[in-house]
């Protein structure tokens, strides 16, 4: 991620203190407990090409993770129906819901308020993402489409009022403010039916193109740094083109100038330092075919999120997905290290994460809890990771959302 300032060297000894221990739990394998994974190396024009083969996931160390607290245990602090976070260099905890922009102390114990609904700086409605932008400071979009700069505690930098969409009209994702008011942003994935796409393939799927597009600090779009497989879906209608229960799309993160970006049908991951590719790793990971109870959990996921039996039936009735994709979810942490979650259905609470560094090593793997959608995927509930912490979003049964962040460690599997 970017520059951290504040409490640069506690930060310094707790990331040595994680290495040495990883150091010692990889040293303490015998070489027949070793992953069976063959890196393939090349250089092509300055970008780092990885081919992992014989890949073998579950050889890898496993780390674990104890809860620290929960937003849940504030009787005033109450998230809206959505809620994104990152975390600050002080392990403060940023969340943005709906209009409010709060931060908790490292214990989890003081809410402070950075901001609140309205129109002028400091103020927000409708908020999407809350991001780690490069340096140490933080972004705030809005589904508007407006963009502010700001510092850890507030303090606003500068504001982007809205960033131009081209011919395309499609609302932008934004993932990652950088250096010199440059920022990084895709089409939102979420909202298929918004402007006119040339050159779709035909058949009875259609997977929108995902570009990485770089925007100058008032707006104007400056660069294209490449398109991705996007989200797969069957054309209804009435209804348009509708994501289909276990459809494929793209997935991606940032933290400071660490951009990650991917399909979903395989682990094929090209990383950027800013604007520049550096690297690209890929690994062929097995796809399995939905069951019946994974059809039904999807579309009694689905009915709760719609709310419309109708349109359910349609989905039934569509062509259907006959492989779910390899990977459901990724994030970048503070080192750089890209978190690649497996593909869940609505009916599973768990997700397994294997963790890469930036150049494309497997490290561990986690199991964590799960929160999938049931019809559009979306960013996981892994929403930040940082330093020896990690948030999570959860959902009660009741449907009430909180944060929860927990402590991880370092472990080896047994063998």
């Amino acid at each position: 991620g970017g520059g951290k300032v504040a409490g640069a060297g506690s930060i310094a000894m707790k990331y040595t203190t994680i290495f040495a221990v990883l150091a010692v739990a990889f040293s303490s394998c015998v070489e027949g407990d070793r992953p069976a994974t063959a890196a393939a190396r090349r250089d092509s024009a300055g970008v780092t090409i990885v081919r992992l083969a014989n890949f073998n996931v579950d050889a890898l160390p496993v780390w674990a993770s104890t809860p620290l607290y929960s937003t849940d245990t504030h009787d005033t602090l109450r998230l809206g129906g959505t809620a994104t976070a990152v975390f600050a260099a002080d392990s403060s905890l940023v969340i943005g819901s709906v209009a409010d922009l709060l931060s908790l102390s490292p214990d989890g114990q003081t809410v402070h308020r950075l901001g609140r609904q309205g129109d002028g700086p400091g103020e927000y409605r409708g908020i999407l993402r809350v991001g780690n932008a490069e340096g140490g400071a933080l972004f705030v979009a809005e589904y508007r489409g407006r963009i502010t700069h700001l510092t850890t505690d507030g303090q606003v930098l500068g504001i982007i009022p809205r960033l131009q969409a081209g011919s395309s009209r499609r609302e932008l994702d934004v993932i990652a403010w950088l250096d010199s008011g440059r920022v990084v942003a895709t089409w939102w994935q979420q909202r298929p039916n918004r402007g006119d796409i040339v050159g779709l393939p035909s058949g009875d799927f259609e997977r929108d193109p995902v570009p990485l597009l770089t925007y100058d600090s008032t707006g104007r779009m400056t660069d294209s740094l490449g398109l991705w497989r996007g989200m797969e879906r069957v054309l209804l209608s009435p209804g348009g083109r509708i994501p289909v229960p276990f459809a494929r799309s793209a997935a991606y993160d940032a933290r400071g100038s660490t951009i990650a970006i991917g399909p979903t049908d395989s682990i094929d991951v090209s990383v950027f330092d800013g604007s520049r590719l550096t690297t690209r790793f890929t690994a062929r990971m097995p796809r399995r075919q939905p069951t019946d109870a994974d059809r039904a959990a999807a579309s009694e996921a689905i009915l709760l999120e719609i709310g419309s039996p109708e349109f359910v039936a349609k989905l039934d009735a569509a062509p259907r997905i006959e492989a779910m994709p390899a990977v459901g979810a990724l994030v970048v942490d503070d080192r750089g290290n890209i978190w690649i979650g497996d593909y869940v259905t609505p009916a599973e609470h768990e997700r397994r994460w294997a963790i890469y560094t930036p150049t494309g090593d497997p490290i561990a793997t986690m199991v964590l809890p799960a929160a999938p959608q049931g019809l559009v995927p979306g960013r996981s509930e892994l929403l930040d990771v940082f330093g020896d912490r990690l948030a999570l979003l959860r959902e009660s049964e009741e449907g009430e959302i909180s944060i929860e962040v927990r402590r991880y460690s370092v472990a080896v599997a047994q063998p």
